[in-house]
C-alpha cells in the first residue's frame, strides 16, 4: 500500500509504504567454540554478511542489522552478535525469502566462524544449527541441570 499524504503539521508531501510486520534474528557468539582463543570482531562478522549477501543477489537481499550482545549462563559469559532482518517495505521481499536467507546465513556463519551452535529465531519457531563436532557445553559450566 502506498499512500500520498500531506502531513498536517509540517505540510510536507510524502509517500508512505507499509508491509506486514516481520522480524527474524540470528544469535552467534564471537568466540571460536566455547574455549577458543580466536575472538571474531564485528568488522569480521559484517564482512562475512556482505560475502554471503553476494551469493543471494538474484533472490532479494535484505539489509541486516548487527547488534553486539552478551550471553550469560551461570559462570560462562561470551560476547556475541544479534543479526536481524525485517520485512522492510522498501524492498518488498517475500517472507519465505527472508526466512530462507536467514536459515542459509545461519548455516554459513556456523561454518565460517567455527561455531558450536548458531540460533535462528523466527516469530513462531527457533532453529539451532549445531556443528557435527561441537564441544560439550557442560565442561564449561559444570554438570548443572538447566
Amino acid at each position: 500500500l502506498i499512500l500520498d499524504k500531506i502531513d498536517d503539521k509540517s505540510k510536507v508531501k510524502m509517500k508512505v509504504k507499509n508491509a506486514p510486520s516481520y522480524e527474524a534474528r540470528i544469535y552467534i557468539g564471537s568466540r571460536e567454540r566455547y574455549d577458543g582463543s580466536k575472538i571474531y570482531t564485528e568488522a569480521e562478522v559484517v564482512s562475512a554478511i556482505e560475502e554471503f549477501q553476494g551469493t543471494f543477489a538474484d533472490n532479494g537481499v535484505p539489509p541486516v542489522r548487527i547488534t553486539p550482545t552478551r550471553f550469560v549462563h551461570f559462570n560462562y559469559q561470551e560476547q556475541g552478535f544479534e543479526l536481524a532482518v525485517i520485512n522492510y517495505p522498501r524492498y518488498d521481499i517475500p517472507i519465505r525469502i527472508l526466512e530462507n536467507f536467514m536459515l542459509e546465513l545461519g548455516k554459513f556463519l556456523l561454518k565460517k566462524f567455527n561455531q558450536n551452535k548458531v540460533s535462528v529465531v523466527f516469530p513462531e519457531e527457533i532453529y539451532v544449527f549445531e556443528a557435527d563436532d561441537a564441544q560439550v557445553y557442560s565442561h564449561i559450566i559444570g554438570d548443572r541441570k538447566s
